[in-house]
């Protein structure tokens, strides 16, 4: 189904977005590390208000594909993981912009979600992921630039609930397969688990147990009291998610979220834009504005916690491109 999904998306993509100033169709790279895709620097710059601007309508898209199960290619994917992905780029004002796209049917929100095991709110099972995996995680995806400061590669990591739903994207540095988060402590997304007692989650919504939404906002929630009328097998969200934090940002910049995110899904694949100024001034950041040139890979992770150095089933990556800035 994915694979079928795939070849659609790599059909309507190059009819949507074939109308930039370069008429060549959009090729893929394989595994050639000398692959080149050139940001474009004529069009306006993105709102980042939609991920549908119109703005990206004069961008050419190019189709690479997703050959391998991780980093490292050491694993076969399940074919549950998209093939390929459509990547744009546009360079503006000191900003990079990266909007990709790639097919995937199943939204996945329900990362670490509590499960209702009685009708009066006092038990509940808590489906830790790192205890029992798929599918209680979240689609993820990972686009990094080699070079980053003091050796490794300069990482931006898009998570469909933890925080895609806060419009950002978490700074990070992969160096010798371990990843470091950049300087920062503010908190985009919280762990929903009561301080002192187990299998019940921290807060409920202001509706609940009619709640059945499976992202739960800070402004929505309440301390927890056991609530009589839940439905056994009921699940209820295992995060909170704090919007308050990119409005924070203003005041209080980071490295650890100074990537802002705008994203869709349309029931049948994901379309997420990424935006990082050129040179943050961070020292965990690669300056990009002195490059004229930068190597990036991208990986895609279906319903997953874990990024997996040595390749997953669940993953799957681009070849070593260049991008042109």
């Amino acid at each position: 189904m994915k694979q079928f999904l795939s070849i659609i998306l790599s059909l309507f993509i190059l009819t949507l977005f074939g109308c930039g100033g370069d008429d060549t169709p959009p090729t893929g790279p394989g595994d050639d590390p000398t692959s080149t895709i050139t940001a474009n620097t004529t069009v306006a710059e993105p709102t980042m208000s939609s991920a549908n601007e119109s703005v990206w309508n004069s961008v050419t898209a190019t189709i690479l594909d997703l050959e391998t199960g991780g980093f490292t290619k050491n694993s076969v994917p399940k074919s549950a993981v998209a093939t390929q992905l459509a990547i744009q780029a546009i360079n503006k004002n000191g900003k990079l912009y990266l909007r990709i796209n790639w097919a995937d049917d199943d939204n996945s929100l329900s990362r670490e979600p509590f499960i209702a095991t009685t009708e009066n709110g006092l038990n509940f099972t808590y489906y830790d992921g790192a205890i029992y995996g798929r599918p209680y995680a979240e689609d993820q995806l990972f686009v990094m630039f080699d070079g980053a400061p003091g050796g490794g590669w300069d990482s931006w990591n898009w998570r469909s609930l933890t925080t895609g739903k806060t419009l950002l994207a978490e700074g990070l540095t992969y160096n010798n397969g371990t990843f470091t988060a950049d300087a920062g402590a503010q908190i985009p997304a919280l762990r929903n688990i009561h301080p002192s007692i187990d299998n019940r989650p921290r807060y409920l919504h202001t509706n609940s147990p009619s709640f059945t939404d499976k992202v739960l906002y800070i402004g929505d929630a309440v301390d927890f009291t056991a609530i009589s009328g839940w439905t056994i097998g009921q699940e209820f969200p295992g995060w909170v998610i704090d919007t308050s934090v990119i409005t924070n940002l203003a005041n209080f910049p980071q490295s650890h979220w100074d990537i802002k995110t705008v994203d869709h899904f349309s029931g049948s694949n994901y379309t997420v834009v990424l935006a990082r100024d050129l040179n943050t001034s961070y020292s965990e950041d690669l300056d990009m504005s002195v490059l004229d040139t930068v190597q990036v890979k991208i990986t895609v992770l279906e319903n997953e916690i874990n990024f997996n150095t040595n390749g997953g089933a669940n993953q799957r990556s681009t070849a070593t491109f260049n991008l042109v800035l």
